[in-house]
């Protein structure tokens, strides 16, 4: 358990360095440290675990999503109204 502490110190140490936009704060929540990374209006919780990767979850709006998604995958976001475009056309179908 205690690699999980160690990881979660370096993971704040390097975001903290790589990215300035992040604010990024780490809490115990029972037996789990958890990074929060906070930037503008998107939050992530990183959790480690026992194999050495990270669990996230996050909490963002549609267009942020799309957003992290594009970042991911190196391409560009779609427009607002396509997705809400795209949003309408399931609902209706």
């Amino acid at each position: 358990m205690n690699d999980r502490f160690e990881a979660i110190g370096r993971l704040e140490d390097e975001l903290a360095q790589g990215f300035e936009d992040l604010t990024p704060h780490w809490e115990v929540r029972g037996a789990d440290p958890v990074l929060t990374v906070r930037c503008g209006d998107v939050e992530v919780e990183l959790v480690p675990q026992d194999d050495g990767r990270f669990r996230l979850s996050a909490a963002a709006s549609a267009e942020q999503v799309a957003q992290v998604l594009a970042l991911l995958t190196r391409r560009p976001a779609p427009a607002p109204y396509r997705t809400r475009s795209r949003r309408l056309s399931a609902v209706q179908s």
